[in-house]
């Protein structure tokens, strides 16, 4: 039988309000690191990517 799970890999952001925002990635590589995870947050960050004042991870 094959396998039908499907991997998430969720980033969670907190913004200067204090609200979470989640950004979820479906079916991510496999052995995604934590060093570029925040690499990718931070990069989200960089660019405002979010319609809210500044996130913090």
């Amino acid at each position: 039988m094959a396998d039908t799970s499907t991997k998430t890999l969720e980033l969670v952001f907190i913004t200067e309000g204090n609200k979470e925002v989640t950004v979820v990635v479906k079916d991510p590589k496999d052995g995604v690191t934590v060093a570029e995870a925040q690499a990718v947050m931070a990069t989200i960050i960089a660019k405002n990517v979010f319609p809210v004042p500044a996130a913090i991870w």
